[in-house]
């Protein structure tokens, strides 16, 4: 007899894996590198419905991440240091994978590169890197360092792209991202977020897949 499906994985193993992608803590005007480059939408539901759900396929490969993290960033002298930066009220967060070759690395798993072979890493991506390492010059370290390697690994091939840092633009923009959001937290109304385009990640939007879909202004059926 063959079977198919997720609820055929032992539920030990499903408990494990939800117990590894535990949801973070929520912070007043406090917000992670990860989501402000991301959807701000989400971020604000996140921060003021909760609830959300992950699938399970999302679930796992997320987990798949944070193994290869634990894994291969230990090999390098300088890997997995996080650094805080705050601007009046908001501080932002954010922790980059490694530093080697005269680069910062980042490290992505993504279910595939089929795409990214002729698009590259894409604006999410590459704003993380640049905002790891623009935050690490502001604390006086790897100063000696002016490139990121984003270096995508998945089933179908592995990408890498290299970009130069652009310290005080991307510093700019995370934080009038985070402003946005916390700003439309404090009026408990979506305003401001507007002003920035759909997440350039739109594979993720939609009813089918975000969490949230139903209820965004960006709703994609």
């Amino acid at each position: 007899m063959i079977e198919t499906g997720y609820d055929l994985i032992p539920k030990p193993i499903l408990e494990y894996v939800k117990n590894r992608n535990k949801k973070r803590p929520i912070i007043p005007h406090k917000y992670h590198v990860s989501s402000i480059v991301g959807c701000l939408v989400k971020e604000y539901y996140r921060r003021t419905i909760g609830g959300e759900i992950i699938a399970i396929p999302a679930l796992l490969n997320m987990l798949r991440g944070t193994l290869f993290d634990e894994v291969f960033t230990p090999l390098f002298e300088k890997n997995q240091k996080r650094y805080d930066v705050t601007r009046g009220k908001i501080t932002l967060t954010g922790q980059y994978d490694f530093v080697w070759d005269g680069s910062l690395w980042d490290l992505k798993i993504p279910k595939s590169v089929f795409f990214r072979k002729e698009s590259g890493a894409g604006p999410h991506y590459i704003n993380q890197g640049k905002t790891y390492l623009a935050f690490a010059h502001y604390h006086g370290d790897l100063l000696d360092v002016n490139k990121i390697r984003i270096l995508m690994i998945a089933g179908d091939g592995v990408v890498r792209e290299t970009v130069e840092g652009d310290d005080e633009n991307i510093m700019n923009t995370m934080f009038a991202r985070a402003s946005a959001v916390d700003e439309d937290l404090a009026r408990k109304k979506i305003k401001n977020i507007l002003q920035f385009s759909v997440p350039e990640e739109s594979w993720e939007c939609g009813s089918q897949i975000c969490f949230y879909g139903e209820m965004c202004p960006y709703k994609k059926n």
